[in-house]
């Protein structure tokens, strides 16, 4: 009976033995598992990353803003400046000894203004050289400018007096404007009058007068031919405040007078 007793007490004792080292090995793997989980996450954490590229780039957000914002519309204008108005326009002068001492050549190369329309007589076709040989039409001054961005500025002018240039097409009684286009579509348009009008004024001398110019040269040399034919019409203000500079059509290609 007592032997009986002690295999049954033995029996019990392995039984707990087995259990506990069950529940011993049973937790191991468990713990095992877990860190190959967080390991699996990590890898997967890496896996994304390199994938999508991380994390969104800040400086490739500002640079797309920066991009899309565009050029400062306040630089879309970059006027020069000339010498300041002193009154002392020139008429008449001879304009030949003058271009001498320009680096700008008299060659036309093919490049011509041609005036046209019912309300002349007669188209004509000038070169620079015509207009250079047109002595008593001669013109220079320096021209108060004002844009629409509010820029002020002097710019020296050569050239010859519109009314004149008019004249050699045979401006009828009857026309009534005269548009000036350049061989990119840009175009202005005067009246008859406001043409052949002598008192411009320049708001910060109001002393001064002008006419109405074709112009070939500026600030102090000749319009490269090679950049555009070389006309201008320059025009001064009507009044205080008048915004001229748009005006100023460069590379006249046409003028049509109706």
């Amino acid at each position: 009976m007592r032997r009986a007793k002690e295999a049954v007490c033995l029996v019990l004792v392995i039984m707990m033995m087995l259990t506990t080292m069950m529940a011993a090995t049973a937790c191991g793997s468990g713990g095992d598992a877990g860190k190959q989980n967080a390991s699996d996450e990590s890898q997967l954490e890496q896996n994304t990353q390199e994938t999508t590229g991380g994390e969104p780039d800040g400086d490739l957000t500002e640079s797309v803003q920066a991009t899309n914002e565009g050029p400062d519309a306040g630089d879309a204008i970059a006027d020069g400046s000339g010498s300041a108005g002193n009154g002392s326009g020139t008429s008449g002068a001879d304009p030949g000894s003058q271009t001498a001492q320009n680096t700008g050549t008299d060659a036309d190369d093919g490049q011509t203004m041609t005036i046209s329309g019912s309300g002349v007589e007669k188209t004509v076709t000038l070169s620079l050289s015509d207009l250079k040989s047109m002595k008593d039409a001669y013109y220079e001054d320096d021209y108060f400018a004002l844009n629409s961005y509010g820029t002020k500025a002097y710019f020296s002018f050569r050239g010859v007096k519109l009314a004149a240039v008019l004249e050699k097409a045979g401006l009828k009684s009857s026309a009534r404007t005269i548009t000036f286009v350049a061989p990119d579509g840009y175009e202005q348009q005067l009246t008859v009058e406001q043409a052949l009008k002598t008192d411009y004024i320049d708001e910060q001398n109001p002393d001064k007068k002008y006419p109405v110019i074709i112009a070939w040269h500026e600030n102090g040399e000749d319009y490269d031919p090679a950049e555009g034919l070389p006309f201008r019409l320059v025009v001064g203000q009507k009044a205080p405040g008048d915004a001229n500079k748009p005006q100023w059509v460069s590379n006249i290609k046409k003028v049509i007078v109706e």
